[in-house]
């Protein structure tokens, strides 16, 4: 890329995704058996879903900013943070 993508074009969306497990399953299953698929995988489940599955509708939900991620020390030091200002 080089440009800068428009701001309104732009979400961020965080987990857990959720499914009923009869479309998660299916999705995967659909991906399983795609040769393509490890060539193009998807970044998600919701990816996966709408890849195979184009005609079961996602909705999006409001989320919340404590809702971090705990990958690296860093993380825990932010959640701690976050949790120290709840008190």
């Amino acid at each position: 890329m080089t440009g800068m993508p428009r701001r309104d074009t732009l979400a961020r969306c965080q987990t857990p995704q959720g499914f009923r497990l009869s479309v998660i399953r299916r999705a995967y299953e659909l991906a399983d058996a795609d040769p393509s698929f490890p060539q193009r995988p998807a970044t998600d489940d919701c990816g996966v879903v709408l890849r195979y599955l184009p005609n079961v509708p996602v909705r999006l939900v409001e989320g919340s900013e404590r809702n971090i991620k705990i990958t690296y020390p860093g993380d825990l030091e932010v959640a701690e943070t976050l949790l120290r200002r709840r008190d």
